[in-house]
């Protein structure tokens, strides 16, 4: 079951977002630090109270919180290069590691079309680290296919 999350839930959360932090620190140990999720606690509490422009899901499954995701619905304004669009921005999205593949992210993802839909986007959008293949699967499974490549080169 998809919910809004609820100031209660964000030790949880957080517990998730460090277990993806840390899958990112395995993949790119160069670019990211270790944490802890007491560091996340403090984000997700500081974004939670003051940041009204996002919104938190989650994926409750035997009365566990299972997954998670921070969305916005973003105006892009019109100019003389670019016309106007609505979008849905997904910020962070993730699965407790000992329940992924178990369709609780594909439940999300719908929910956040869904919603996205209600909202009159056009599109949605979301970033995802290139080496983390697994994610990358996950979400052209879903329908996504990049839009634009964001490159870097070591010194």
């Amino acid at each position: 079951m998809v919910r809004k999350a609820e100031f209660e839930d964000l030790p949880v959360i957080a517990e998730i977002c460090n277990q993806l932090h840390m899958h990112h620190v395995e993949i790119n140990d160069n670019y990211f630090q270790r944490s802890n999720a007491d560091i996340f606690l403090k984000i997700l509490k500081n974004d939670f109270e003051n940041n009204k422009d996002t919104e938190y899901l989650v994926v409750e499954s035997e009365g566990m919180i299972v997954a998670f995701a921070e969305y916005r619905i973003e105006d892009c304004k019109e100019s003389i290069l670019k016309k106007h669009c609505r979008k849905c921005m997904i910020e962070k999205f993730a699965v407790c590691e000992k329940n992924r593949g178990n369709g609780f992210g594909r439940e999300l993802i719908e929910h956040i079309k869904h919603l996205a839909d209600e909202n009159l986007c056009t599109a949605i959008e979301l970033g995802v680290w290139y080496d983390n293949y697994d994610a990358v699967d996950f979400y052209a499974s879903m329908g996504f296919v990049p839009r634009m490549y964001k490159m870097s080169m070591k010194i």
